[in-house]
């Protein structure tokens, strides 16, 4: 079993001794729930578990809950307690509180090339006479030290005895740092240039105009000019519009005589023409983007310095830096964004976190489509941004404000700034686009079948009808029930629907601020939707749901009568 602090590198190793792909990030909370493997050590295969990354073993939150009852339940035969070598004495509390378990343990000083790189040498024969335990010195980035982390595994699994807290001996965590646990003397303490830029990134004078700037021209110039302005218009016009679909129209007509089926293929919710063209060709390439982008920024450590910037803002809301995490995490993928919540401290942050995950933090897919479809207009782009973040803010701080139960602050852990290395973030990339790809490919084939079915059926019309006058009351054409209706299957299905309307004409710019800030603020997807009930349960699912409702269509009603008053 890993154990060990946030950060320090489980996961990867972890994938080293199983060969089992983990998506690895620069910043706290990537491993929320507990990992299982398989791995040869010593020629006999062996179950090995990463755990979610802790300060303690006492507490109440997920994590920690986690990782104790896996300790009592499992009995590991081995456990890596898994440290950064740099800041080795912060770890040694939660240390002792392994060793004293009595379980057989290895200490693994991870990315020792970062300490060596700040002056930092061990002499691990005086650490491990101190500690009375095997350390083992590893990079799990460089994959060095690797080959001697297994067979010091393979030894101890072979042997009856444990090595762990040896009777009589004194605990480390009681005397802080053990003596003899450097080569040297300690290097003199400077301030180095990673720590300098460190302090300029959380510099709220320096900190608030760089994120904004970071976020704008991504989100602006990336996904919006060159991913939906460039990447999809050659996609879904050139190659799906003058190319594919005329090609499949062709095989159709020839092959296929029932009309019927040629309808559920190429007709307007069809599954090559709606279910693939969206897929393929509207969302891949803005998905793609994002993750690549959220890559870079996961790997050279920028997002829980994002975070702590964000606490000031999110005290107002009942949650500190940490709870930012989940919601930064939302902006890739609001189930993910749910799951991160189980790290907050209290039901109450928990509770507060996922409603305005559900509320408010488009997924990477909507809102990489609704910039892309809104950049060509820069006042409905502002008057959506604006009144998205207000909406988001008044909400959060009038639920802070009503809600019972006792605020509580925790810390946040700072990862070191490091340069992404090419290689891992384009692998991180392409198993996140393969992922996203296995994942909505069938769900928008399925979704199109339905919504082909009904519009055959007259069922579509009907329910369009029926949604028309409430449509009507914030000034958009009865059209738009459909992407409301794909919303609630899948945020980025109508985002990809919004799109479409946009492109055929259907919505004039005058409406996209309300028909974009409504489904900013509509339901959240049926895969989150089942996360929130199964993390927050039915009654607090329940209470979020209502309070969306009303909340997006108010939005809406109020942003409507406001563009009508100014004659926008």
């Amino acid at each position: 079993m890993l154990i060990g602090f946030p950060n320090v590198g489980k996961s990867l190793l972890f994938q080293h001794l199983t060969g089992r792909h983990a998506v690895v990030s620069n910043y706290p909370g990537t491993t929320v729930d507990f990992t299982r493997g398989q791995g040869r050590l010593g020629g006999q295969i062996v179950e090995i578990i990463d755990t979610p990354g802790i300060y303690s073993l006492h507490g109440s939150s997920r994590d920690k809950v986690i990782t104790l009852e896996l300790l009592e339940k499992e009995k590991p035969g081995l456990v890596l307690f898994v440290a950064e070598a740099a800041v080795l004495p912060r770890v040694m509390n939660l240390f002792e509180e392994i060793r004293c378990r009595s379980f057989s343990l290895i200490l693994v000083l991870n990315m020792i090339d970062e300490a060596e790189q700040k002056g930092i040498r061990f002499h691990l024969p005086s650490l491990e006479k101190e500690l009375g335990v095997p350390v083992v010195a590893t990079s799990a980035t460089r994959r060095t030290g690797l080959e001697n982390l297994k067979k010091k595994m393979a030894k101890l699994l072979s042997s009856p005895e444990p090595a762990g807290k040896k009777k009589g001996q004194k605990s480390a965590g009681s005397r802080g740092v053990p003596a003899g646990w450097l080569s040297g003397a300690l290097p003199v303490r400077t301030e180095s240039r990673q720590e300098k830029l460190h302090l300029l990134l959380i510099n709220p004078w320096i900190g608030y105009p760089l994120a904004f700037f970071i976020l704008f021209f991504f989100f602006y110039f990336i996904m919006g000019i060159l991913g939906a302005g460039t990447a999809v218009r050659l996609l879904e016009e050139k190659f799906f519009g003058e190319i594919f679909l005329p090609f499949c129209d062709y095989l159709a007509f020839k092959y296929i005589s029932v009309d019927f089926f040629r309808e559920l293929i190429l007709g307007q919710f069809g599954l090559i023409s709606m279910g693939l063209r969206y897929s393929l060709a509207i969302v891949l390439p803005l998905v793609t983007m994002y993750f690549l982008f959220f890559a870079l920024l996961e790997d050279c450590g920028y997002l829980p310095r994002l975070a702590y910037l964000l606490h000031r803002p999110l005290r107002h809301l009942g949650l500190d830096g940490r709870g930012a995490i989940p919601l930064v995490l939302g902006f890739g993928c609001g189930t993910m964004g749910v799951l991160v919540t189980r790290l907050l401290e209290t039901g109450r942050e928990r509770f507060l976190a996922t409603f305005l995950l559900s509320l408010g933090i488009p997924c990477s897919a909507q809102i990489g489509l609704i910039v892309g479809v809104l950049a060509p207009y820069p006042k409905v782009l502002f008057l959506w941004g604006f009144s998205w973040g207000c909406i988001f803010f008044l909400a959060g701080m009038f639920l802070n404000r009503i809600l019972p139960g006792r605020k509580k602050y925790a810390c946040i852990e700072f990862p070191p700034l490091r340069l992404p290395q090419c290689a891992a973030v384009l692998r991180k990339t392409a198993a996140r686009a393969i992922w996203y790809i296995k994942e909505i490919l069938p769900f928008f084939i399925v979704i199109s079948l339905a919504f082909q079915l009904m519009y055959l059926g007259n069922y579509l019309q009907l329910l369009e009808q029926f949604l028309a006058p409430f449509l009507q009351h914030l000034g958009l054409p009865a059209q738009v029930a459909e992407v409301f209706l794909f919303g609630f299957l899948r945020r980025d299905y109508a985002a990809a629907g919004l799109y479409d309307l946009v492109r055929r004409g259907v919505l004039e710019p005058a409406s996209l601020p309300v028909c974009a800030l409504v489904l900013t603020l509509f339901f959240p997807c049926i895969a989150q939707l089942v996360i929130t009930f199964r993390e927050r349960g039915f009654k607090e699912s329940l209470v979020i749901l209502i309070l969306i409702a009303f909340i997006s269509y108010g939005a809406g009603y109020l942003l409507n009568g406001f563009i009508s008053a100014v004659n926008f």
